[in-house]
């Protein structure tokens, strides 16, 4: 779970949602669900109020909390480097 939530979501919407985007995956299409069932879905898990950070889900340990800082530093670095490498962009006139 993405940790800038930092609690503040349904552990059981959580769990409907990744099994229900499972099944959206399917590689058998016939086993997919319809539009309808989807949004059916995703409306019933709105109302939860079962919030991590109240449940004992939250927080996260400490050792995640060290690898996403660092994926994100590795993300900015890449990010400001990419930046960099990008040539000029030159206007045509008409």
């Amino acid at each position: 779970m993405d940790p800038r939530l930092a609690g503040q979501y349904s552990v059981k919407g959580a769990k409907e949602i990744a099994h229900l985007a499972l099944q959206c995956i399917s590689l058998h299409p016939k086993d997919r669900p319809r539009m309808a069932m989807i949004v059916e879905t995703l409306e019933s898990l709105e109302q939860l109020k079962d919030m991590a950070v109240t449940s004992g889900h939250w927080p996260i340990s400490s050792k995640s909390t060290k690898n996403v800082s660092s994926n994100n530093k590795v993300k900015a670095r890449t990010i400001s480097v990419n930046q960099k490498q990008q040539a000029p962009v030159k206007s045509i006139k008409t």
